[in-house]
């Protein structure tokens, strides 16, 4: 997918963090 804006960027990358990516951030957590 394609990003417009830096302020899209900085939001994947918040709902990666939240885990809505499904198990690969979820796990990605588990490291933390």
């Amino acid at each position: 997918f394609v990003m417009n804006s830096k302020k899209e960027i900085i939001e994947a990358i918040h709902d990666f963090n939240n885990g809505k990516f499904g198990r690969i951030s979820t796990e990605a957590q588990l490291n933390h």
